[in-house]
């Protein structure tokens, strides 16, 4: 028995990033691309057609929080490249609560009781416009 308290530790620590992303179409949607193609753009390019506003969310609370927002950025490039985006114009990053509170069960030894511990973490959202620039 003891040993199934070890699996929920291992996957909460073991590098997992929930991470997930939406849509909403502004534009016309073009033949996918590789997600090597999508290029971030801070600054508005100078002609340029908008597809769709994306955002994505990622989050994990035992990992680098650099990790999580490159993780979010990855998302959302890669839904950019599904609709035919060859760039993405960042309009936001920012940080939101996780929805769910993490738990941690640590096993007593010799007993069959244990101490549970839990942590909100914080998560990472990136917005940006899915464009196609000419």
């Amino acid at each position: 028995m003891k040993k199934w308290i070890w699996i929920p530790i291992a996957l909460l620590l073991s590098g997992c990033i929930i991470k997930s992303s939406t849509h909403v179409l502004i534009g016309n949607p073009r033949p996918p691309v590789p997600v090597s193609q999508i290029k971030m753009y801070y600054d508005e390019p100078a002609s340029y057609k908008k597809i769709a506003i994306i955002r994505s969310k990622a989050g994990h609370a035992f990992i680098d929080q650099q990790k999580v927002v490159d993780a979010a950025i990855q998302q959302i490039k890669e839904r950019a490249a599904s609709l035919g985006a060859n760039g993405v114009l960042l309009q936001r990053v920012g940080e939101q609560a996780m929805g769910a509170s993490v738990g941690v069960v640590n096993a007593m030894p010799g007993s069959n009781s244990a101490i549970v511990t839990s942590s909100r973490g914080t998560g990472h959202t990136v917005e940006g416009i899915a464009i196609y620039v000419e």
